[in-house]
């Protein structure tokens, strides 16, 4: 697992853009919305997993928090 430290500016900007879009970007509308009542589901968790993993910030098993 990458150390969220370790990642660039750009990096940490563009996870959170994939994040704040998962939460509040309304894509089933004719355009693009943002939602700041869209409601979360199981699913919305498994896409901003997803968006983690794809930046390697997955946990291996046996890795230890820092904290």
């Amino acid at each position: 697992m990458r150390n969220v430290s370790d990642l660039s500016r750009e990096e940490l900007e563009n996870i959170v853009g994939n994040v704040q879009a998962i939460l509040w970007l309304d894509v089933d509308r004719a355009s693009d919305n943002w939602d700041p009542d869209k409601s979360w589901d199981s699913e919305t968790i498994e896409y901003v997993a997803d968006a983690l993993i794809r930046h390697g910030l997955r946990p291996a098993e046996g890795d230890q928090s820092d904290g």
